[in-house]
């Protein structure tokens, strides 16, 4: 649920694409107690982020991560956000 809402409710930290289509079904999910409701929930949440393509999953990681010491911005967030397009640059020489 965590992840879920950090990545795709509008408000959360990781929504980088500004997508607002999924806060309701979020809420109904970190709502439901019951695991077989909980499981439809997250079937009908993919089916939406499916049809809705709010990002392109372009990005495949690998828990390797190299850079030129020349990088400035890159703080080894962690297994998902390896790198923060936003906030890493190259400084001209």
């Amino acid at each position: 649920d965590q992840l879920t809402a950090r990545f795709w409710r509008s408000n959360g930290s990781g929504n980088r694409s500004g997508y607002t289509g999924a806060d309701e079904l979020i809420d109904q999910i970190r709502s439901e107690a019951d695991p077989s409701n909980r499981a439809n929930l997250y079937g009908q949440l993919q089916q939406k982020l499916s049809q809705d393509s709010p990002a392109a999953f372009i990005v495949a990681t690998s828990e390797h991560l190299l850079l030129n010491k020349r990088v400035v911005g890159e703080e080894g967030a962690g297994w998902l956000e390896r790198l923060n397009w936003f906030d890493v640059d190259v400084p001209a020489e």
